[in-house]
């Protein structure tokens, strides 16, 4: 999983939502054109942490007030979203159906090529 913050004054943006810290500012985030502005932290479910210490030393740098830090980083160390699927029956299925599936497989790659390439992720093996 991969989450990205483009830090501009005290506006968050990440993929296309947008957070507005202490300020009313709007911000569109063109990431093929700022992608030198953008720090990318890797965010492994096995470890949480270090992603938040990671993503507090950002925010520092940024001068962002201790209080909001502190705020995100307990977010992120102890909530999940109601949409998520870490762990689950049906997250186990899905992923045995499309990793033995070279149609599906192919067709993630093609989709997700970029991804894989920009953030350092090796390709998946293609089932025969």
């Amino acid at each position: 999983m991969l989450m990205l913050y483009h830090i501009v004054g005290d506006v968050f943006c990440g993929g296309n939502e947008m957070l507005f810290l202490e300020a009313e500012k709007t911000l569109h985030c063109d990431f093929n054109l700022l992608i030198n502005d953008y720090k990318i932290l890797r965010l492994s479910t096995n470890d949480i942490s270090d992603f938040a210490n990671k993503l507090s030393f950002i925010l520092r740098e940024r001068n962002v007030s201790k209080s909001s830090i502190e705020y995100i980083k307990t977010s992120v160390l102890s909530r999940r979203t109601n949409h998520t699927t870490i762990g689950t029956r049906q997250q186990k299925e899905t992923r045995e159906a499309i990793m033995s599936s070279p149609y599906l497989m192919d067709l993630l790659v093609k989709m997700f090529y970029y991804d894989f390439t920009l953030f350092g992720y090796p390709l998946p093996d293609m089932p025969e």
